[in-house]
């Protein structure tokens, strides 16, 4: 067997070392540890992609003695591995960029458990990517609300323990719909292993008699995710949770774990199920009305916000109701749409978080919008990431937010009349809401508090400054080159399905 065909797992491996290396060592032994560790495993996910992608296949091999379907198999194809990458790469620039935060809201002694954790979320997510196995995947998903229920829980103020608790409250409640949906999905095919499944569903939904059971277990998985992942109406927990973290923290959640999550949506929907089995059972017509009330609900609960943190935050109902209308229109080009979007938002959630908190130091870490009045000229770097950020996310041209609109836009024709006005009328209505409080931050940070206020070239944090220089270029980087990414996630869609 290659070597290459190793790589996933070693991945995975070096990310359990650097769980183990950073809870043993004092906090700058840590921080170097996390670093390395992270930089090996970009490196060997890339070499993984670069494999893939140059084969144009994808890749299996068993975990053990036992082949599929009674052992544990890794899949890894040109669309995992380049995910993996980017959500890697969005791990490490949140940590830098929130590094010099950690010192305040963290007790010292306990700031090498939170690059342990950190690195725990990374095998989790990298596990999530690559698994091909349905109960493996429910692992992971618990392995990632542990650790994130620890990284709010570190903060160890009232605000961010109540927050950890309510989140911690929610993931047990959609582990537990997702566990019971795995139990009843092995009970009815005798499998775990998602492409056995696939045809026992097939040959069920072809029986009248046990159609009600498909959607059973098609509801039970995909609201048990759809809660982990901030899907309307269960998107309760977030403004708390990405409120009241600590920076990297917020980057982190919102930008890699919600993206793991959405992961298995996709293979439980395209791998497991088979999206032509899941049509039937009309779950997709749920998910894209709930995505469609996500986007604009979301939006209006933004704007009702007087901080900026909340405000952020309760952006993201709006983000991921995009994914999940996405999902419920199941086309190619939809999916194609979602995956580019999951892309958008990983780079841009973090560089609003982190240039937020920069504004808010420059402001007396005050967070309402009337003390952040030009605070844009206080951290110039700051004011200009937001400024990025925020044009990302309303869909401006020369950023990433651009090419994910124009994606939903286009797919939306691809469907039936009333669902293409329904699409381009939510995309409109939520592109609008997104500019009314996005706009208006952006306006409010470069408003002068007075005439001779000039603009202050803030000497930042060298780590606080690579990050953010660094996520402005990505979200430039997606809008220039998106062609080449458009055909990569092309490719690897025809992979994965």
């Amino acid at each position: 067997m290659n070597t290459v065909m190793y790589l996933p797992m070693i991945t995975i491996l070096i990310s359990f070392l650097g769980v183990i290396i950073c809870a043993v060592a004092n906090r700058k032994v840590a921080f170097i540890a996390f670093v390395i560790d992270n930089i090996s495993v970009i490196v060997l996910t890339i070499i993984s992609f670069l494999y893939c992608y140059n084969n144009n296949m994808f890749y299996r091999y068993s975990m053990g003695a036992y082949s599929a379907p009674f052992g544990n198999e890794i899949r890894f194809g040109v669309l995992e591995t380049f995910i993996c990458a980017c959500l890697l790469i969005v791990t490490l620039l949140s940590v830098l960029g929130g590094k010099k935060y950690l010192t305040r809201d963290i007790e010292e002694k306990k700031i090498h458990y939170y690059y342990a954790l950190v690195c725990l979320i990374q095998v989790a997510f990298v596990a999530l990517s690559y698994t091909n196995d349905i109960f493996t995947g429910y692992v992971f998903l618990e392995i990632t609300a542990m650790a994130s229920t620890a990284l709010l829980m570190i903060k160890n103020t009232g605000r961010s323990t109540l927050a950890a608790v309510r989140y911690m409250i929610f993931n047990l409640l959609g582990s537990s719909l997702f566990l019971i949906g795995v139990v009843i999905l092995y009970d009815a095919t005798g499998y775990l292993s998602m492409e056995y499944i696939l045809p026992k569903i097939t040959q069920m939904v072809q029986d009248q008699t046990k159609m009600p059971l498909v959607t059973i277990i098609s509801i039970l998985l995909i609201v048990g995710l759809g809660i982990k992942a901030g899907l309307f109406p269960f998107h309760q927990w977030m403004p708390d949770t990405y409120g009241n973290a600590t920076t990297a923290s917020q980057s982190i959640l919102s930008s890699v774990v919600s993206k793991g999550y959405l992961i298995l949506i996709i293979k439980v929907i395209y791998r497991t199920i088979g999206f032509e089995n899941f049509e039937q059972t009309h779950m997709n017509d749920v998910l894209f009305i709930l995505g469609i009330l996500g986007m604009i609900l979301g939006s209006i609960s933004a704007i009702r916000q007087e901080y900026i943190n909340r405000m952020i935050a309760l952006s993201s109902v709006a983000q991921i109701g995009y994914i999940y209308m996405g999902l419920g229109l199941g086309t190619e080009l939809a999916l194609l749409a979602v995956v580019y979007h999951m892309l958008c938002h990983a780079f841009t959630k973090p560089l609003l978080f982190t240039s937020a908190e920069g504004l808010i130091e420059s402001s007396n870490y005050e967070k309402g919008f009337k003390q952040l009045k030009g605070s844009g000229f206080n951290d110039i770097l700051s004011g200009v990431g937001f400024l990025t950020g925020a044009l990302s996310m309303v869909g401006f041209p020369f950023v990433s937010g651009f090419i994910s609109k124009y994606l939903f836009a286009k797919c939306a024709f691809d469907v039936d009349v009333l669902r293409t006005v329904v699409v381009l009328c939510a995309l409109i209505i939520s592109t609008l809401l997104n500019a009314v409080y996005y706009i208006h931050t952006v306006v409010t940070i470069f408003t002068p508090v007075d005439n001779s206020q000039k603009i202050v070239i803030k000497k930042n944090d060298i780590l606080y400054a690579i990050a953010v220089v660094f996520l402005i270029a990505c979200n430039v980087i997606l809008f220039f080159f998106s062609s080449f990414i458009i055909e990569i996630i092309e490719n690897g869609i025809k992979m994965l399905v």
